[in-house]
C-alpha cells in the first residue's frame, strides 16, 4: 500500500538509494539525482521539452529505481512522456504532493548561496533568489519520497510546519 502524498503511476515503490525527482512546469523543469540520505547528486534547470529524456539518461547514469515526479503544473503532461521513455526499463514512476515545495526550495537556495556584502544586512524572510531554483524544488520532492517512503534512510525535516 502507497503512503498518502506518493501515488505509483508505473509499476510498485521500489526500495532505492537514488532517486532522479522532477518539478514539472510548462517551460523549465528542476531535475536532481537526490540520494537516500537528502544530498544531491546533481541538479539542473532545464528546457521542459528535454526534462523527460534526460531524468531517463540520469536514472540509467545513476542506477536509479524511481523517478519521482510533482503533482504541480505541467504533471499530466510530463506524466505522459515519462510513461513512454519508462515503460520498458524497471523505473517506477512516483507522483509526489509539491504543495508548499517552493517554500522549502527557497530556503534550500539561500542556505547554499548565502548573501555576501551588505545583503548580509536584509532580514532572511525578505531574501529571495537571485535566480531559478526549481532545482531546488527536486530536491525537495526526492526528500518528501524517501521520507514517506520506509528504509530510505531520510527523516522529515524537523523544520517543517
Amino acid at each position: 500500500m502507497t503512503e498518502p502524498g506518493a501515488s505509483p503511476v508505473a509499476g510498485a515503490p521500489a526500495p532505492a538509494d537514488i532517486v532522479i525527482a522532477i518539478d514539472p512546469g510548462t517551460g523549465k523543469c528542476g531535475l536532481a539525482a537526490v540520494r537516500s540520505d537528502g544530498a544531491a547528486l546533481r541538479q539542473e534547470v532545464v528546457s521542459a521539452v528535454l526534462a523527460s529524456g534526460i531524468a531517463a539518461q540520469w536514472a540509467g547514469e545513476f542506477g536509479a529505481s524511481v523517478i519521482v515526479l510533482g503533482d504541480g503544473t505541467g504533471c499530466r503532461c510530463m506524466q505522459r512522456s515519462l510513461e513512454r521513455l519508462t515503460s520498458s526499463k524497471a523505473v517506477s514512476l512516483m507522483v509526489v504532493n509539491e504543495r508548499c515545495s517552493s517554500e522549502e526550495a527557497r530556503r534550500l537556495y539561500l542556505q547554499a548561496h548565502p548573501p555576501r556584502g551588505l545583503a548580509r544586512l536584509v532580514p532572511p524572510f525578505m531574501r529571495y533568489p537571485d535566480g531559478c531554483y526549481d532545482d531546488y524544488c527536486a530536491v525537495v520532492l526526492a526528500r518528501r519520497w524517501f521520507a514517506l517512503n520506509p528504509g530510505s534512510g531520510v527523516a522529515p525535516d524537523p523544520e517543517k510546519p
